[in-house]
């Protein structure tokens, strides 16, 4: 049984528990609007979005060392403008296609609303992997600003802001439907 809260939050009900032992409260339309017309903010797990970031940065760290530490995969010859690297960089998107979109799948599937947190998520992993590359890669162990001339690095930033955008509306459109 919902009973009317009379605090300041109009939002807010308490509801009792069937079992009598107590009540608790709970936010009526959370991540909606408010009698105010304002929107209410929805908790976004940043700690969450950047660790599952590194998560997808390591698997690309590992499959990289792997081809660096065999001498046949090294020796592949660049793509200019496109990959320095394609014993690397194509594998990885490959990689990070299925992995990106399970990662989005299973951190926005208890979103109230994945498609603003899909956006958020796509950033993160983005961003993530943007500043991963930049420490690592280019200033510790000195590949250089030339990593971002390659078209594959672009290409794989844009694929992890994509994919868990679009997986974050696909999951809303499902919930009206």
């Amino acid at each position: 049984m919902a009973l009317p809260f009379t605090g300041n939050n109009p939002g807010l009900s308490v509801i009792t528990t069937g079992d009598g032992s107590g009540l608790r409260f709970e936010e009526e339309n959370a991540g909606m609007q408010n009698t105010a017309g304002a929107t209410r903010p929805v908790h976004f797990p940043i700690v969450k979005a950047i660790a599952y970031g590194v998560v997808i940065w390591v698997v690309g760290f590992i499959w990289g060392s792997i081809v660096f530490m065999t001498p046949s995969l090294k020796k592949t010859p660049p793509i200019p403008y496109v990959s320095s690297n394609p014993a690397i960089s194509f594998p990885i998107i490959a990689l990070w296609i299925p992995l990106t979109y399970l990662l989005a799948r299973q951190f926005l599937k208890k979103s109230k609303t994945p498609d603003a947190h899909g956006m958020k998520l796509g950033l993160a992993f983005s961003e993530v992997n943007f500043v991963l590359d930049v420490i690592v890669l280019v200033v510790l162990l000195k590949a250089g600003f030339t990593y971002f001339a390659a078209a594959s690095i672009w290409l794989a930033y844009a694929m992890l802001f994509v994919i868990p955008w679009l997986t974050g509306r696909s999951l809303a459109k499902a919930v009206i439907d």
